[in-house]
């Protein structure tokens, strides 16, 4: 086990598109897409509470995929309109990100103290199922696959003590790695 010392601190989500755009999330239910080359924000979707986690499916550019509280939405961009929802936690989702060599799987954190990874051909309106569930003792920050796909990094960050979780095997979820922040 390593022993590091880092700041951590909740801030919003951030998409990146190729051409010159960027979509962001905020604590009072923005979802905004800002043009870079026009300089200009422009609110395209607007919540009733806090959006903590923004994220874009890799073989689905026009769609983002958002958390506000417990659920999971589906906003089309096309449309304008949220197409879908799932509930998925028990309290708010913390974090969304699809895995990079599969992009019908993703994970989410949340402070219910889960991770959960999801495959999205299954997902049902009522209860949809889990393919895996990683249980903690605290609430959990984020979740996130390395490039490859063939990891997933979780953290949980109480107010005394973080840490980091590094799982190399995802089919067994067997945790070889741990930092404590």
């Amino acid at each position: 086990m390593f022993n590091i010392s880092i700041f951590v601190w909740c801030s919003d989500s951030f998409i990146y598109k190729l051409d010159l755009q960027i979509y962001s999330c905020s604590y009072q239910g923005e979802i905004c897409l800002m043009d870079v080359e026009k300089e200009n924000f422009n609110v395209i979707h607007l919540c009733d509470y806090p959006i903590f986690s923004l994220c874009q499916a890799p073989n689905s550019p026009s769609s983002l995929y958002f958390a506000e509280g417990n659920d999971l939405k589906l906003y089309d961009e096309r449309t304008g309109k949220v197409s879908a929802t799932w509930n998925l936690h028990d309290h708010r989702i913390n974090s969304i990100d699809f895995r990079p060599e599969n992009p019908y799987v993703f994970a989410t954190s949340s402070t219910d103290r889960t991770v959960c990874i999801w495959d999205m051909r299954s997902m049902k309106k009522e209860g949809p199922e889990k393919l895996k569930v990683l249980e903690y003792n605290r609430a959990i920050q984020s979740a996130y696959f390395s490039p490859s796909g063939n990891m997933l990094a979780t953290t949980r960050c109480p107010f005394f003590s973080s840490k980091l979780f590094i799982f190399t095997s995802l089919a067994g979820c067997s945790m070889n790695h741990s930092l404590s922040m």
